[in-house]
């Protein structure tokens, strides 16, 4: 029954890693709330409240509640919430009285960036399901201002260009006074998408900015890293789809041809083949790019997952030196565990490709395991018993790597 149960658990947290990525891959903050009370009630979380600071400043002032749901029936919210204070976690009459609750409150942040915070109600769910759900959801909302803080920048200021371009039509008399209006405007898009592209240089997201002929306008710094390019080298003459894997090419002419004709997409995974040969595993979300109401390429946003596995189940020295591996068995393993494939591991070391599968056979059997389903099972304890918070984040990525 204890065995059944775990099985249980490990196949909610896969549906959970799926749950996870729509919400960190969609920018519309209605989509994601609809994804949360849609999908958390089929997974025991019968109990939601999220709320959003509304200075991160000063997170214990006001907050602002976007979603709510009890028993699976959502409390009807408008667009722009319930504002209280804080303190009190739900605004006046959110719970009915003499009801009592058991809610785990979970704090929503990135980094040093307070955010807001989530309330799950206690039940079928496992603790580990609400850290994943709370990491997502932090990552997501933050993302979602970001792309708000830009779209500010940009949306007011086509506005004006669209609304003296009208003007002009009725007021010759005025042509040239209108016509210096206009190149005002028009100098203060400039500068705001001279801003956009300043605050996107230097984002960990990877960034792109294609014409309709999928060929670069903008590259930001983890865009340039991606592609194995040096970020002072001139944007890159070659067509976008020189850059990616010949088995994903079809999927990603596909993504981007969904994205020009305006249809919803979610996200595509695929695969860059960078300068130096390297393959770089990019999870994206991509919209179009207008001037003067007319589609005239794609923004790409997307994250390389590679520095999170390396990052995230990456074991402490103490794992190596308890099973004794030589230094060239934990080259191996490192490698397999940053996503290498055995033919890209035996190249980078210089060994053959049957030398390599001969060491990864030594670490199953040094471990007490017969393949690498229970040899990430052994490690995944390891994880959860070492490191804690980031043994959820493993279970998220766990899928990739066996992929």
């Amino acid at each position: 029954e204890i065995i059944s149960h775990k099985i249980l658990v490990d196949y909610h947290l896969e549906e959970f890693s799926d749950i996870s990525e729509r919400l960190i891959g969609n920018l519309e903050i209605e989509d994601q709330l609809a994804i949360v009370r849609r999908e958390f009630p089929n997974y025991g979380i019968h109990q939601c409240y999220i709320s959003l600071y509304e200075d991160p400043e000063d997170p214990l002032s006001l907050s602002r509640l976007i979603l709510a749901y009890d028993n699976d029936k959502p409390m009807p919210i408008d667009k722009k919430g319930i504002q209280f204070p804080t303190t009190a976690l739900v605004p006046p009459g959110v719970l009915p009285s003499k009801t009592r609750y058991s809610l785990m409150v979970e704090a929503l942040f990135q980094g040093f960036e307070h955010i807001g915070f989530v309330m799950f109600g206690i039940g079928e769910s496992r603790f580990r399901s609400y850290e994943v759900l709370r990491h997502a959801l932090s990552i997501a909302f933050k993302g979602i201002k970001l792309v708000e803080k830009l779209k500010q920048y940009t949306e007011n200021l086509e506005d004006q260009v669209v609304a003296r371009t009208k003007e002009l039509s009725f007021a010759n008399t005025q042509l040239e006074q209108e016509i210096v209006e206009r190149r005002y405007v028009e100098q203060k898009l400039k500068e705001s998408e001279e801003h956009f592209r300043e605050l996107a240089l230097l984002l960990p997201t990877i960034i792109f900015e294609l014409d309709l002929r999928m060929r670069f306008t903008f590259i930001n710094n983890a865009g340039y890293e991606s592609l194995g390019l040096p970020e002072d080298e001139p944007m890159p003459s070659q067509n976008f789809l020189d850059y990616i894997h010949e088995d994903d090419e079809d999927i990603v002419r596909e993504f981007c041809s969904k994205i020009l004709k305006q249809r919803v997409t979610q996200y595509c995974e695929f695969r860059i083949t960078a300068k130096d040969d390297k393959n770089v595993t990019i999870i994206s979300k991509a919209n179009p790019v207008f001037s003067g109401g007319v589609i005239k390429g794609i923004r790409m946003s997307g994250i390389n997952i590679k520095p999170f596995l390396s990052t995230v189940i990456m074991p402490e020295d103490l794992f190596f030196e308890h099973y004794h591996f030589s230094p060239r068995v934990k080259e191996v393993l490192i490698l397999m565990l940053q996503g290498y494939k055995t033919k890209d591991i035996a190249k980078k070391l210089f060994i053959a490709e049957s030398t390599v599968k001969a060491h990864i056979r030594a670490i199953y059997t040094d471990v007490g395991v017969a393949n690498r389903a229970d040899f990430f099972k052994v490690l995944e304890e390891y994880q959860v018993n070492q490191l804690g918070y980031h043994s959820y984040i493993y279970s998220i990525l766990t899928k990739l790597i066996k992929e």
